[in-house]
């Protein structure tokens, strides 16, 4: 420990300034530890110290006579500032002031050693001193559901506010994790935990799901509580303004339909009588709907009483089925080198490969179809129906857009409940739009609450990411209901049916790499219109990918017509061509491009044990 002493110290009364004298007149401590110095008063009269009541210095002796040596005694600095302090020796009308100054405390100090966080997850905020700068390091273990916005103090600075973000907690467990601070260069490292409790909900456990298949004169009840599981929840924002309430009226309607006959659902009153508009009241009360007539897509949304049922307003919105397909009907368990399962309406596949073997897809069957096609094998441009994109991360089918696409394919007309078309400036129909509601010469970045309530509306930017929050759609949305982690659990916003979710590159690892080197399986071209994949002879149709390729006021959307899928862990793509497949990362999927999906069968879902 350095004490330094500077020269004689200045006198009040310079004519009589040898009646009076201290060593110093600056006490300068260089570090924050406690230490002790001497110093030395001398004096003619009998002499004192007044203190400036710092407390955290002291005397060997605070009055004395004639010459004296002195101790003064600096306890250690908890501060991350550095402190001053002054003390002055009095002797009759002399006094000789003396300032103390002593370093700060070099490191880091965490207000407490525990902290929580609600299961619903959210922020947490975690108050940190430190004056040097420090790194935070996260548990692997724990990084798949809690992430910090800030990693690293700037030098300086006293205290700091870290906040973490907990996803919500859907492992039915409380879990924790033991976040450190820590400094190489000062051998910094200090711990504090952080625990999400739990309310038992599962993933596996969370009311129904983002799409339903119906038969024909089928009947199914859905609750609205997936609309509160988003806005109550991280990832919504906490909007209370979204969260239906047990008092709150809602209402769910058609936003449109693929197919004009008017019958092709209808909702279901408390009484089982047909209305056009289901409503309830709260999140314990569900709405009804039975498929009356032809096969078809439907889409419909949860929005409000009192509100109109347009884009902005929707809290929710599922995607409705109706196909003779039934791919739940098969109870078969997968056999070696048995790779098509006949259920009723089509098949079910299995795809050669280790994953099909002993991997996550052991126990597993996907569809032979695209989601919400009504057959597997495609009639070309003048055969719409069924033709669904997907942008990567959102849960709603995006229909072709009427007449924007550059001679490519035909555009499908949509309609109302009714079997009415819909007109150009219906506020449904947003089939027909060719972006968003904002100039597409804007670098204005989408959230994913504005997907929520425009959930049929085309949406692109010159961006690689179509999300404000680049890092979770790159590899969130679709991939688990926790960020970056490898659990294959199905997401929150995944768009298949229930007891189905769509498939991750790992499904398709041994498909052919080109035609001269097929590896397990081989694609072949079927017709002009479709790819077949051996050996369980899936189809593949070709109207492939939809994407935005100008940048004017009036965009035109064109088609790749080779084959694309989107596949859920880290937005890899599935890419079919007359020579060549290919899986490969690609960053579009993750912007204005919109793609079909296959769903594989969720062995963890209760629906399939």
């Amino acid at each position: 420990m350095t004490l330094a002493m500077s020269g004689a110290a200045c006198t009040t009364d310079d004519t009589d300034s040898a009646a009076l004298e201290v060593s110093t007149d600056k006490v300068l401590v260089y570090s924050a530890e406690a230490t002790e110095e001497p110093f030395t008063v001398t004096s003619s009269q009998p002499w004192s110290i007044q203190t400036d009541d710092a407390g955290w210095y002291s005397f060997s002796a605070t009055s004395g006579t004639g010459t004296q040596k002195l101790t003064i005694f600096i306890e250690a600095s908890e501060e991350f500032d550095i402190r001053t302090a002054t003390f002055t020796v009095h002797a009759g009308s002399l006094s000789r002031t003396v300032a103390i100054e002593q370093n700060r405390k070099v490191g880091v100090e965490i207000q407490q050693e525990n902290y929580e966080v609600a299961a619903k997850g959210g922020t947490v905020e975690i108050q940190v001193g430190a004056n040097i700068e420090y790194e935070v390091e996260i548990p692997e273990t724990a990084q798949a559901w809690l992430s910090v916005a800030t990693t690293k103090s700037s030098r300086g600075l006293t205290v700091e506010n870290l906040l973490f973000r907990a996803t919500r907690n859907y492992s039915g467990e409380e879990r924790s994790a033991e976040i450190a601070i820590t400094s190489e260069t000062y051998g910094v490292h200090e711990t504090f935990t952080v625990t999400q409790l739990t309310d038992g909900i599962t993933e596996a456990s969370i009311e129904g799901s983002n799409c339903y298949m119906l038969r024909q004169n089928d009947t199914k009840a859905i609750l609205v509580t997936r609309a509160n599981n988003f806005w109550d929840s991280a990832d919504g924002g906490f909007n209370t303004a979204n969260v239906i309430g047990e008092n709150d009226e809602w209402v769910v309607d058609v936003i449109w339909q693929d197919q004009p006959d008017g019958n092709l659902i209808r909702f279901l009153d408390a009484d089982g009588n047909e209305v056009k508009q289901a409503s309830g009241t709260g999140t314990e009360e569900p709405f009804r709907i039975r498929a009356n007539g032809a096969k078809g897509n439907v889409l419909i949304g949860l929005h409000r009483k009192g509100t109109e049922s347009v884009s902005g307003n929707y809290l929710w919105s599922w995607h409705i089925w109706i196909t003779d397909y039934n791919p739940d009907a098969c109870d078969e368990r997968p056999s070696a080198g048995k790779y098509i399962y006949d259920v009723p309406g089509g098949a079910v596949h299995r795809y050669a490969g280790d994953e099909w073997t002993g991997g996550i897809y052991a126990d597993a069957f996907i569809m032979d179809r695209n989601l919400g096609a009504l057959k597997t094998v495609w009639g070309g441009k003048s055969d719409p129906e069924g033709v669904f994109l997907y942008q990567y991360g959102r849960k709603d089918p995006i229909p072709v857009p009427q007449g924007c696409f550059n001679n490519t394919m035909t555009g499908a007309t949509f309609y109302d409940i009714d079997g009415n078309p819909l007109a150009e400036d219906d506020p449904n129909n947003t089939t027909s739009l060719t972006v968003a509601d904002i100039s597409p010469k804007e670098k204005t970045q989408f959230d994913y609450f504005y997907t929520v309530q425009h959930p049929a509306q085309l949406i692109w930017r010159r961006n690689r990411y179509w999300s404000t929050d680049e890092q979770r759609t790159g590899t969130y949305l679709w991939h688990s209901p926790i960020p970056n982690a490898d659990t294959h659990e199905k997401s929150l916003y995944d768009p298949c049916p229930e007891g189905w979710k769509l498939a991750e590159i790992s499904a398709f690892a041994d498909f052919s790499v080109d035609a001269d080197n097929p590896a397990n399986g081989t694609v072949t071209k079927l017709d002009d219109e479709n790819f077949e994949y051996a050996p369980a002879k899936a189809v593949f149709p070709k109207y492939g990918t939809m994407y935005n390729n100008s940048l004017n006021a009036t965009p035109k959307w064109m088609f790749l017509r080779t084959v694309s899928y989107v596949l859920t862990s880290n937005s890899y793509l599935l890419n079919i061509s007359e020579s060549r497949v290919s899986l490969t990362d690609s960053g579009y999927s993750t912007s204005n491009r919109y793609y079909p999906v296959r769903c594989v069968r969720d062995t963890d879902s209760e629906r399939n044990n």
